[in-house]
């Protein structure tokens, strides 16, 4: 699940705050224990923009930020 969405961002800037991933089980409760790498691509893009660097990360108590 996403837990915090990135605010906008410009052009070559990194995207700030960085998109926070929590692993839940469900009862929407954190899974402390998770630390399997999650991926995350954008599905739908409207415009020109393109998406670069680490988009595989590992979690760390169930949390990652991308």
């Amino acid at each position: 699940m996403i837990t915090a969405q990135p605010g906008n961002t410009s052009v070559g800037a990194s995207i700030t705050p960085a998109v926070t991933v929590t692993a839940r089980d469900a009862a929407g409760i954190t899974v402390y224990n998770y630390s399997l790498p999650i991926t995350m691509a954008i599905g739908n893009n409207p415009g020109t923009g393109t998406i670069g660097g680490t988009v595989t990360v590992a979690a760390v108590h169930g949390v990652c930020y991308v």
